[in-house]
């Protein structure tokens, strides 16, 4: 190559100067003069500009790199070496163009980067125009809410079972990720069912407002079994001296905490709910029943005020019931859960109580 001698020269000079003007100089005049015959050079060649490259990337600064990252990002012909120096960069700036775009990264290259990463740098493999389920697998693993959106929201990537159980269980306390999810076109029809009985009315409507015409009478099957589940769970017996026992038990421990009702109530354990949600109320359990069975919220706010829980909680103990609750509902609830204070709450709680003699008992 006649240039080799004059690259590496001109390279040794750069390195030398501490001006890191000079450096960035020398990078853009590699840059531009092997873009301008890339696929011409032979592989002695190519390994000469690699040299060039690498030692540049380890001595400019990051903001100045990012220019170069996306110069190369969509190239196929990027000598190897220089394109996982870049994808593998700290600064997301300099690694994002690359994990979004570049052809060259292997699946075995993404599951590196995934598994070892930042959230941002998965959020940029993420976006990539295809991902195979191996790499899907790892970012809805590793990922926070933002990566798994994307994923989902991803009409290139590919999801294995246990990527959709991932995002359903996800998905139970994110409406939008709920939507994204169950109007993937591969969601197998078991796990749509799944994510429907899970949802919220408001995001069941959403669903079928939103479905392609492909999808739509899927959707408003699921959404009725749906339904005619949640009566049927709603208005069956219950018996509830297995989960008296048990909140005994914990109260007995003390290891009943807000923190388990909202673990019940998440997981829709009607029973435990009830009797937990009243023992933390110091509230008879036959007075929590019929709040729970209300299409009104306001009972239940009262409770879950008067036994001073989060409104996390509260939210989840409303959403615990097989009852239609839009996101309005959940908005008015929220305002009234917050204007309302503990001692009112308790004062009504107490009253409700000597009005009720006739009532069970709460756990002592």
């Amino acid at each position: 190559m006649s240039a080799s001698n004059s690259l590496i020269e001109e390279l040794q000079v750069a390195l030398r100067n501490e001006s890191s003007d000079r450096r960035l100089e020398t990078l853009r005049r590699v840059t531009s003069l092997f873009l301008g015959d890339a696929d011409r050079y032979s592989d002695h060649q190519i390994a000469v500009f690699e040299q060039v490259f690498l030692q540049l990337v380890d001595r400019i600064e990051s903001g100045a790199l990012s220019e170069f990252s996306n110069q190369f990002a969509a190239l196929d012909c990027i000598p190897v070496k220089v394109l996982k120096r870049l994808a593998h960069h700290y600064d997301v700036e300099v690694a994002s163009p690359v994990l979004s775009r570049s052809p060259l990264l292997t699946t075995a290259d993404l599951i590196e980067i995934a598994c070892s990463a930042g959230q941002q740098h998965l959020l940029a493999v993420a976006g990539r125009r295809t991902l195979d389920e191996d790499v899907t697998d790892v970012l809805l693993d590793r990922g926070n809410r933002d990566v798994c959106f994307t994923v989902a929201s991803n009409a290139g990537s590919k999801i294995s079972p246990a990527g959709f159980g991932k995002l359903i269980a996800s998905s139970e306390r994110d409406a939008l990720l709920a939507e994204k999810t169950g109007l993937r076109p591969d969601l197998p029809p078991h796990r749509l069912t799944e994510l429907i009985n899970k949802a919220a009315d408001a995001v069941r409507s959403r669903l079928l407002a939103l479905a392609p015409a492909s999808m739509k009478d899927e959707i408003r099957r699921a959404v009725a079994d749906a339904q005619e589940s949640d009566k049927a769970e709603m208005e069956k017996p219950r018996n509830f001296a297995s989960a008296v026992e048990m909140v005994w038990r914990l109260k007995k421990n003390n290891e009943l905490t807000e923190a388990v009702l909202a673990k019940f109530a998440t997981a829709r354990q009607y029973e435990a709910t009830v009797v937990t949600l009243a023992t933390l109320a110091s509230a008879p359990v036959d007075l929590i029943r019929p709040l729970i069975r209300s299409h009104r919220n306001d009972g239940l706010i009262v409770v879950c005020r008067a036994a001073e829980l989060e409104w996390e909680t509260a939210r989840a103990v409303i959403m615990s019931r097989f009852l239609s609750t839009t996101d309005t509902d959940l908005d008015v609830a929220r305002l009234n859960f917050r204007r309302l204070s503990i001692s009112a709450a308790q004062h009504m709680l107490r009253s409700w109580q000597g009005k009720g003699s006739s009532r069970g008992r709460s756990i002592q």
